[in-house]
């Protein structure tokens, strides 16, 4: 019963935090236009925004998108994370679903897209759940079906603590390291 609960909770849950998703798209520049110098942002922006980086991004995100001095590549490189991250806030403090206890798993906890490992896994940590699944078909250019729903659960550990953010994912092109 707890887990068709569960299930009922995040179909509640899930249109709006797409929403939210969804909105990134057309806000991150308006978001971007609006941040200082400095990297302060509105504060309405919070839904769209990540609790452990600032607007510019992580190390990873900046090799991707290395400073060249000019205000336009600092626009670009703080859409494109808002664009990466979409949500982030809402997801994690809104509709997000705190871990307890140990995760119990079925499918292969190995499944990833970086580096590229096909398969499923299913994920229950409390009433949290997640459906992870992996599997390219577009091997010639790298590309892949990447499905998440549910809660983002970490499937690398086997006593997670935290809060488990809220999933609605499916990318059909999802690019893959082998």
């Amino acid at each position: 019963m707890t887990a068709i609960l569960s299930v009922l909770f995040w179909l509640l849950l899930a249109p709006f935090d797409l929403l939210v998703n969804l909105l990134a798209f057309p806000l991150a520049p308006l978001i971007v236009l609006l941040t200082t110098k400095a990297g302060v942002c509105p504060a309405w922006a919070w839904p769209w925004l990540t609790d452990d980086n600032p607007i510019d991004g992580d190390a990873g995100h900046w090799q991707r998108w290395p400073d060249n001095g000019t205000r336009w590549r600092v626009f670009c490189r703080r859409v494109a994370w808002l664009w990466r991250n979409r949500g982030y806030g809402f997801s994690d403090r809104v509709t997000g679903m705190t871990m307890t206890g140990e995760t119990r798993f079925w499918g292969d906890r190995r499944v990833s897209d970086n580096p590229m490992h096909a398969g499923w896994c299913i994920a229950i940590n409390g009433k949290a759940w997640e459906l992870y699944a992996f599997y390219p078909w577009l091997s010639w250019i790298g590309r892949g079906l990447r499905v998440r729903l549910g809660w983002a659960i970490p499937l690398t550990i086997d006593q997670p603590a935290g809060i488990a953010m809220l999933k609605t994912h499916i990318n059909p092109l999802k690019g893959y390291e082998l």
